[in-house]
C-alpha cells in the first residue's frame, strides 16, 4: 500500500472515531488533573508525584521503596 493511501486511511479512521475516543481522553485528562499531573511524563508511585524523564534507577528505587514499605 502506498504511504499516501495509508495516511488517508489513518485520517479517515481518526475522523470517524474521534468522538468515541475524545470522551475517554477527557475523562483521563480530568483524572490526571485531579492527581496534579500537568505534563508528561509524570509518574505516581506510592502517592508521590515525579515529573519528567527519570533515570531507570530512580524509578526502580522509588518502586522498591514503596513495595518495601508495605
Amino acid at each position: 500500500m502506498h504511504i499516501a493511501n495509508t495516511a488517508a486511511k489513518i485520517m479517515t479512521l481518526a475522523d470517524t472515531n474521534a468522538q468515541k475516543y475524545q470522551d475517554q481522553i477527557t475523562v483521563d485528562k480530568q483524572e490526571a488533573a485531579d492527581y496534579g499531573v500537568s505534563s508528561t511524563p509524570t509518574f505516581l508511585i506510592a502517592k508521590q508525584l515525579s515529573v519528567g524523564a527519570l533515570p531507570y534507577e530512580t524509578v526502580k528505587t522509588a518502586i522498591d521503596g514503596s513495595l518495601g514499605s508495605k
